[in-house]
């Protein structure tokens, strides 16, 4: 199961580096096909979780920053309200 996997791997590191099926020490068959097309969806699936992972973390560094922000707008004006009295 083990050595089928590595070929798997192999077989798909292969296409996504030279783009092309020219394997030739891999035979694809019905079964190889399927996992081939399951994996290919799996990472489409992962790179698109991965893009909203990224836009909701990008969302949360504008709020921290917009909060720091808005602390020291406050902290200002109390320095200045203080000066007044």
């Amino acid at each position: 199961m083990k050595k089928e996997t590595l070929k798997y791997q192999k077989y798909l590191d292969e296409i996504e580096n030279v783009g092309i099926l020219k394997i030739s020490s891999f035979k694809p068959n019905i079964e190889s096909s399927r996992l081939v097309s399951s994996l290919k969806k799996q990472t489409k699936e992962m790179k698109i979780d991965m893009k909203l992972k990224e836009e909701e973390l990008n969302k949360y560094k504008k709020n921290i920053k917009f909060t720091r922000i808005r602390e020291i707008q406050v902290k200002i004006f109390n320095n200045e309200s203080n000066l007044f009295r």
